[in-house]
């Protein structure tokens, strides 16, 4: 068993996770420049039929993390499990396109090669869970490798060789490849064991508690499909996921507890909760704030048909924000939970644990979304995509804060201290009044060049202004700031 030390490899998953942005944003632009309206929505289409297939990825990978962090030797069974699973995925995303992909306008033959994505996902998902449970930030590496070398490889495939989706399908299939090679040395030490069918009998006999989850994770994944299905369009979607690109920003700000899960896993201990949730606030802010302001450019940037989806990026900001940090408090909740330890534990004990208990709130919460969704792509298929998107964003937004504040509540019931509140109305205040000031200098002085090399250098120069100004008052004002800051130099001097 390994000592998971909480603020190292929050922080090293944090900056890491923040480092991909950059190459993220190039991989962007490079597909919005290249690819059509429709291409670009035919690709959001096909990932969200390739998270439909992903629901099977936790009948291993859920208890591969709980149980390697508790000392467990189970990373060679969930190895190979997961690699037959893709297979069963991938009979599955065969199902969903024959029967969803005709009643859209995406070009049936590309939704095909989407198959290419399922495989190395899957490996990708074992591979992350294994080192969660006992290496938290190595799966930060793994994400980065993804970052970069798609970037370079989306040049070549839809810039250079121009073949649309089916270039980004396969830069991403190979930076998943590469990213499965750089997690498998990390997890190494953990896959050399013996496949050990003791484990997959398990995972197979309690394979409804993970699945549970996942299938209620399915649920507002439909909303894609269901637009592309009741307005006949995929073109909506491009915008949807132009702007959804920059909202997943934020949702960084998690990586900051992640290696909260296995460590509660490992002791069951509340170390100090309040201290990490305080720094996941810190970054958090300035997050958010940063996507709201630089929004529209960014959406220009990607192709100046784009920035007409600003408004849809707020809401969908605020839904991500809350969303994260709903996820966090989700993960405190099952860290606790040890039923799974306890060998003569029954279904009707999986019911009343937290493990049942999460997925069953979210379920609510999901089937309300949807069902909104549905009445109003329904009742309004005939107004401009452009209006009826950005309802959708709303409702996304809506639906998520009252259930972030459940979640708080339930945590708090079970002995959990969570905020410093002197501390976060620091944090707030602070990236108020700096991205405050900086969104009234941006929107005075800012020219909308197509140019991107004279555009982006600009962008950057707010930026660092932006994100510079927040760490210096908050480094000023606050005592703890400066701690974290002199922990992180410490570090990296060693």
């Amino acid at each position: 068993m390994t000592n998971i030390r909480i603020t190292y490899s929050g922080l090293i998953t944090f900056l890491i996770s923040l480092s991909n942005i950059i190459p993220g944003i190039f991989f962007t632009i490079i597909i919005t420049r290249n690819l059509s309206l429709q291409e670009f929505g035919t690709w959001g289409l096909i990932m969200s039929f390739v998270s439909y297939v992903l629901i099977l990825d936790p009948i291993v990978s859920y208890w591969a993390t709980r149980e390697i962090a508790r000392g467990g030797k189970s990373g060679k069974t969930a190895f190979v499990s997961n690699g037959f699973f893709s297979l069963i995925g991938m009979i599955a995303y065969i199902i969903i396109i024959s029967i969803i992909g005709p009643n859209t306008d995406a070009n049936q033959t590309v939704l095909w090669y989407g198959l290419l994505l399922i495989p190395s996902m899957f490996i990708n998902k074992v591979l992350s869970a294994i080192n969660l449970g006992w290496k938290p930030h190595v799966t930060s590496y793994g994400l980065i490798t993804i970052g970069i070398s798609q970037v370079p490889l989306a040049f070549i495939f839809v810039y250079v060789l121009q073949m649309g989706v089916v270039g980004v399908i396969v830069s991403v299939t190979i930076a998943n490849i590469l990213s499965n090679v750089v997690l498998s040395i990390y997890a190494y030490e953990k896959i050399k064991n013996e496949f050990q069918i003791k484990f997959f009998k398990k995972w197979i006999r309690l394979f409804w508690i993970p699945t549970f989850p996942g299938i209620v994770s399915l649920i507002p994944i439909l909303d894609i499909a269901l637009f592309a299905v009741i307005t006949g369009s995929v073109e909506g979607i491009a915008f949807w996921s132009s702007a959804f690109v920059l909202s997943i920003i934020i949702t960084n700000l998690a990586s900051i507890s992640r290696a909260t899960y296995p460590k509660l896993l490992q002791d069951n201990e509340k170390f100090n909760i309040k201290e990490n949730i305080s720094h996941m606030f810190y970054f958090a802010f300035p997050l958010l704030a940063f996507v709201l302001v630089f929004g529209r450019p960014a959406l220009f940037l990607f192709n100046p048909i784009y920035e007409i989806a600003f408004p849809i990026l707020v809401f969908q900001a605020i839904h991500v924000f809350f969303s994260a940090i709903a996820g966090v408090f989700q993960f405190l909740l099952m860290g606790v939970e040890k039923i799974d330890m306890d060998k003569n534990s029954k279904i009707k004990d999986y019911l009343k644990s937290k493990l049942f208990f999460v997925p069953s709130v979210l379920l609510i919460q999901y089937v309300m979304y949807i069902g909104i969704i549905s009445i109003l792509f329904t009742l309004n298929s005939d107004i401009p995509q452009i209006d009826l998107i950005f309802y959708w964003s709303i409702i996304f937004a809506i639906t998520q804060i009252p259930f972030t504040v459940y979640f708080y509540f339930v945590l708090k019931k079970n002995g959990f201290i969570l905020l410093d509140k002197k501390r976060i109305i620091k944090y707030l205040t602070s990236s108020l009044v700096v991205f405050g000031l900086l969104f009234l200098l941006m929107e005075s002085t800012l020219e909308y060049v197509e140019n991107i090399f004279e555009f982006v250098p600009n962008l950057l120069i707010y930026a660092l202004i932006g994100l510079g100004g927040y760490l210096v008052i908050t480094l000023g004002i606050d005592k703890n700031t400066r701690i974290l800051a002199s922990a992180i130099l410490n570090e990296i001097r060693k």
